[in-house]
């Protein structure tokens, strides 16, 4: 089933995020901006949630990929939170270079380490306090980590929707996850994938998802800000409305 008929509101997101892509350019954000990395990574981040809300709505898919879907646009969508939410405390460029260095990093790692284990990576011992430090700060992006974190902040636009907003996607999170890494559970119930996930969360959530990163974008401190004022505002306006008829409806139960 296709939901882009009976979601007006991602219709209508969709165009707004062509809006953003016509009025933000990266090049300028690399050169005119004071937080080159955290606006790097929260423009591709909303880039690759409106992706996977697309493959999500659409339903090109059968029921197991979208819950797998599900879940990443979840992580995706607290990493794209938590990293707006460090800027929005510490006004700098830490947290964004944190994510692509340290994070990069780590994972180049892994992989070596899966390929030479076990012989792989005896580090010198100047180097292990850095190491150390290193992988501390890519662990930082982990999503219990982030959840932890967001749910200590206190934003002023933060509002008891997207306060359950974020408790939502942390209970579906791990609801979806045996689905995401095959686990007997999710396999011995492939035609019984809660009907509240595929119907209703799966979408919902997604759209929100979609729509708070993109509205979070538009007031970074990016070149791109002033053009996008318009545009965010229109965004906000949705997500306020958009919000209100999730947290009022009856199947989310968490009211």
């Amino acid at each position: 089933m296709n939901y882009k008929k009976e979601y007006p509101e991602y219709n209508e997101s969709c165009e707004l995020f062509m809006d953003v892509i016509k009025n933000t350019n990266c090049h300028n954000i690399a050169e005119e901006s004071n937080f080159i990395s955290t606006g790097q990574a929260l423009f591709y981040l909303s880039f690759q949630i409106n992706r996977i809300c697309d493959s999500i709505i659409l339903r090109f898919i059968g029921d197991y990929a979208i819950v797998i879907l599900y879940r990443s646009i979840i992580e995706h969508s607290v990493k794209h939170f938590y990293i707006f939410a460090r800027f929005h405390k510490e006004h700098n460029d830490n947290v964004g270079k944190q994510y692509y260095f340290d994070c990069i990093y780590n994972e180049q790692v892994k992989k070596m380490n899966a390929v030479l284990w076990p012989n792989f990576f005896k580090v010198k011992q100047d180097k292990k306090q850095e190491h150390r430090q290193l992988k501390k700060n890519a662990e930082q992006f982990t999503f219990k980590e982030m959840v932890n974190y967001i749910g200590q902040i206190e934003l002023a636009d933060m509002s008891e929707s997207i306060k359950k907003f974020t408790q939502k996607m942390k209970l579906d999170y791990s609801l979806c996850s045996s689905y995401t890494h095959g686990g007997p559970e999710a396999i011995s119930m492939t035609t019984q994938i809660p009907k509240e996930i595929i119907q209703h969360s799966s979408v919902s959530i997604s759209i929100l998802a979609q729509l708070h990163t993109i509205r979070t974008f538009t007031t970074y401190d990016s070149p791109s800000k002033e053009r996008l004022k318009e545009v965010g505002q229109r965004m906000e306006n949705l997500l306020e409305i958009s919000f209100k008829n999730w947290a009022s409806s009856s199947e989310v139960g968490i009211q």
